[in-house]
């Protein structure tokens, strides 16, 4: 084999060794940084939902009486469904 062409492979793939590296570091980089982004957007909707959710529960009523939904009586004539609907 030639030295022209044991360079020429050498230098190949050392250019190849040399992209495979720079491309697993960029892909680290950019799967680093979009989890930064997803998980500074994820904690500002869930302090947003947080916030809303405290606000709502200190407005809320509470609501009187057994509400388990269980309830197996019978409807009074004005509530009894009709076939029209």
């Amino acid at each position: 084999m030639s030295l022209r062409l044991r360079l020429s492979l050498l230098f190949t793939l050392g250019i190849a060794i040399a992209i495979a590296i720079a491309g697993m570091v960029f892909l680290a980089q950019l799967q680093s940084g979009l989890n930064t982004a997803l998980d500074e957007t994820l904690r500002a909707r869930g302090e947003a939902v947080t916030t809303r959710l405290a606000a709502t529960q200190a407005t809320a009523r509470p609501i009187g009486g057994d509400q388990r939904g269980d309830y197996r009586g019978e409807f009074s004539e004005s509530e009894r469904p009709t076939p029209s609907g």
